[in-house]
């Protein structure tokens, strides 16, 4: 989060309360607000990691088992870990191209929230990412893609 706005993030009676971290007073760039396609980079904190699989957000965000509402906004992070596996998806679709290796769109067939994470999680929580799967001879192939 760009502003000092609740905790975890710094003490509820902090003197800058609503203002920008980057000592601009009101006047800072707030990613929440930001058209997804234009951000270039993300720290995924606040929405959790992409491969930890947490779709559900509440006050407090449940010990990390949840996005905090209190300090970030959850339907922008969903944007944000949707591009995420977007990306990983189209990385997927090259590898196969490449290597018509069958275990590669295999390992992308779990149903959890399939709209964000498409088909890389079976459930909450990072006990439930499905790594990609292929054979020791199609990552061998992986240095193909970036010729």
């Amino acid at each position: 989060d760009v502003l000092y706005r609740a905790p975890p993030n710094f003490r509820r009676n902090h003197p800058k309360k609503g203002m920008c971290r980057n000592d601009r007073g009101m006047d800072c760039e707030q990613c929440d607000k930001t058209d997804t396609n234009l951000i270039k980079s993300v720290h995924y904190t606040q929405c959790r990691k992409p491969w930890n699989c947490v779709g559900v957000g509440e006050p407090g965000g449940a010990k990390g088992k949840a996005i905090d509402t209190n300090a970030g906004d959850y339907d922008k992070c969903m944007e944000i870990v949707t591009k995420w596996h977007d990306y990983r998806t189209d990385f997927e679709r090259k590898f196969y191209k490449l290597t018509k290796d069958k275990r590669i769109p295999e390992s992308a067939t779990a149903d959890y929230k399939k709209q964000i994470f498409q088909g890389h999680c079976s459930g909450e929580g990072s006990e439930n990412y499905k790594q990609i799967d292929a054979s020791p001879e199609s990552f061998a192939k992986l240095p193909l893609l970036y010729e």
